[in-house]
């Protein structure tokens, strides 16, 4: 995991997205624990994590509580608020759990691979590049092919594999990261906005 702020900061977290790897901790972060199967995806809250399997179940960890699944899905990615949480299956549908708001989800057929949450609405992200908008999140372009979004409070970043971060709408430009073989696969925002992790 790369980290891109202009300040230092102790809230470090890493995940692997692999086999029964373990969650590396740093700085103040807390270690929750980590699971035995492949993840897919992680998302931090206030004094936990939930972990995203290859399965579609949901691992909570600390005081993350857990809300539900999915009957079947193919798991993408998993986004948190303090009330709930969605899951994004690779087909666009996006299934709400807990007391949150479903905005609609795409219906065009790709591959998608990524989604991130503004105020009251979310962005969802194809491999093609293609974003779709829903709630209050705004449009302000795209690329070719992406592997990850994270929005900002008025934009977004959209991380391609090769490690490139373009920046749109407030996003601030922070320096590269340096990623070999095109193995960049997620992109999340520093607790305060104040800089990214590139995994």
């Amino acid at each position: 995991v790369c980290f891109f702020n202009d300040t230092a900061t102790t809230e470090i977290y890493t995940l692997s997205l692999h086999d029964a790897l373990p969650i590396y901790t740093k700085g103040s972060a807390v270690d929750y624990g980590s699971i035995s199967i492949e993840s897919v995806d992680f998302e931090v809250i206030k004094e936990g994590y939930y972990i995203l399997d290859k399965n579609c179940e949901v691992h909570t960890k600390g005081s993350a509580e857990y809300f539900g699944k999915p009957v079947s899905c193919n798991p993408v990615a998993i986004k948190a608020t303090e009330t709930g949480y969605y899951i994004l299956d690779k087909s666009g549908e996006i299934y709400p759990f807990g007391d949150v708001i479903e905005y609609g989800y795409p219906s065009e057929k790709r591959t998608y691979v990524d989604f991130d949450l503004t105020e009251n609405g979310y962005y969802v992200l194809a491999s093609d590049g293609t974003l779709s908008a829903f709630g209050d999140a705004t449009h302000f372009g795209t690329v070719d092919s992406a592997v990850s979004i994270a929005a900002t409070p008025k934009g977004y970043y959209i991380l391609e594999s090769s490690g490139k971060v373009n920046q749109f709408g407030d996003a601030e430009y922070y320096k590269e990261p340096e990623i070999e073989d095109n193995t960049a696969i997620r992109i999340k925002n520093a607790a305060k906005n104040n800089g990214y992790y590139v995994l």
